[in-house]
């Protein structure tokens, strides 16, 4: 679940920082689908576009690669990971 959105942002983790450091991102694969400021608003809104959880991916973007861990927002689960760019 969710490895073409995990390994959209572990691939592309540097030009995501400059670009979106600081914002939440929403993936559906490998297209970004929104931009927030915070978890729980990047969650609410994409619900209200009738997407349901475990049908998109979030991941806030830090500024730095060492603080990086994906997570997984699935119907009844969170997941975390981490990884080095």
């Amino acid at each position: 679940m969710f490895k073409t959105e995990y390994n959209y942002v572990k691939n592309n983790l540097k030009e995501l920082i400059e670009k979106f450091s600081g914002k939440v991102l929403v993936l559906d694969g490998a297209n970004i689908i929104g931009t927030y400021d915070t978890i729980p608003e990047a969650v609410q809104k994409t619900i209200k576009t009738g997407k349901k959880p475990g049908e998109f991916f979030v991941q806030k973007i830090f500024d730095t690669p060492e603080k990086f861990t994906v997570q997984y927002y699935g119907s009844n689960a969170t997941f975390k990971s981490v990884f080095e760019a």
